[in-house]
């Protein structure tokens, strides 16, 4: 533990992630699919739209995604959900065909069940889904017209897979799939609050899309906009569609629960900084609902002192566990750089 609570941007922070910003604009260019990662990680670092790196992660996914997405190519969700979330970043104006086209190809991939699966593949896993309604989220808050049944579907697929202690396995309890882990539990209780902020059942006031004439205003000051007989409008942004409240909230306080007791830095296996990118969606999402906002949270502290000890001399992420799993350092090096900046957050 330090001595010193930390925080993005602080005189321990700031250079392990100028590190990592410097090797992944060292980096040759990888598939569009890890582009999409690495453009992303670099806007949320702070890199401007128009930095060299940037310009050339952005000019790879849209060139890819031009030439038309379909079939098993991508199979999973990932590059297509990371898409999203990079074009929404840069110019959600500009290339909105393009991130229309990814979002029609996730809704695609949304199985019977309300999961997210593979090309073809008729069982659903949590990591999948949880990238999916990332996106789905994520361009709704851009104004893109977003069907919320897509959420419901997820959502009551996330509440079944649901452990009873409350976490999650990858292909999750809905089928008996017994192997909860830190990384999916993130993910699964994570993506409860996502879903809940997008279909309009978030209790954090960023739930709450605010009208452009609120803009400067006190976050606790709303305008109320009424028509011609004097009845308020509705607020865009409200609840969308109806669902099993109830069900939410037990599942969110048993995810809750579950990090409570089992919550560590550092896990057994692969994707250490997959999960860490995971756990600070989670807790971000977890801090806004509640409103209480920790400017310095022991969990955030204990992996920048972690991950002091594993950057390597080249501004690098990896580890011996991760480096089998055939990504290269510059995707382990994106999520840890997204989890230094508090990108959620």
């Amino acid at each position: 533990m330090s001595l010193a609570a930390h925080e993005p941007g602080d005189a321990v922070v700031q250079p392990m992630v100028d590190a990592a910003v410097g090797y992944l604009k060292g980096t040759a260019d990888g598939t569009w699919e890890q582009e999409t990662l690495i453009g992303y990680a670099l806007l949320k670092a702070g890199m401007p739209k128009d930095d060299p790196r940037v310009v050339r992660s952005v000019n790879k996914v849209v060139k890819r995604i031009n030439e038309g997405l379909a079939g098993n190519d991508p199979s999973s969700t990932y590059a297509p959900a990371l898409a999203v979330m990079l074009l929404c970043e840069v110019d959600d104006k500009a290339f909105r065909p393009q991130i229309q086209a990814c979002l029609d190809l996730l809704a695609s991939r949304q199985i019977e069940n309300g999961g997210f699966a593979y090309y073809q593949q008729t069982i659903a896993d949590v990591s999948q889904t949880q990238y999916a309604c990332l996106a789905f989220w994520t361009a709704d808050r851009h104004d893109f017209q977003v069907n919320p049944n897509i959420g419901k579907r997820a959502l009551e697929y996330l509440v079944r897979s649901q452990s009873p202690d409350g976490g999650y396995s990858y292909q999750g309890m809905i089928i008996n799939d017994n192997r909860v882990t830190p990384s999916m539990s993130a993910g699964g209780g994570g993506t409860l609050y996502i879903i809940a902020a997008w279909l309009g059942y978030g209790e954090d006031e960023a739930a709450v899309r605010r009208r452009p004439e609120e803009e400067g205003l006190p976050r606790s000051v709303r305008l109320v906009v009424v028509d011609e007989s004097g009845q308020p409008q509705g607020r865009a942004g409200g609840k969308k569609i109806e669902i099993n409240e109830g069900a939410l909230r037990s599942a969110q306080g048993r995810s809750n629960g579950w990090f409570n007791n089992n919550f560590s830095v550092r896990i057994a296996g692969e994707w250490q900084y997959y999960y860490l990118y995971g756990y600070e969606r989670f807790a971000s999402f977890v801090e806004a609902s509640s409103g209480k906002v920790d400017a310095s949270p022991q969990w955030y502290d204990d992996g920048v002192e972690f991950m002091r000890g594993q950057q390597a001399a080249n501004g690098s992420f990896d580890s011996q566990a991760d480096q089998g799993q055939g990504e290269p350092a510059s995707i382990h090096t994106a999520f840890a750089i997204l989890f230094l900046v508090r990108s959620t957050k």
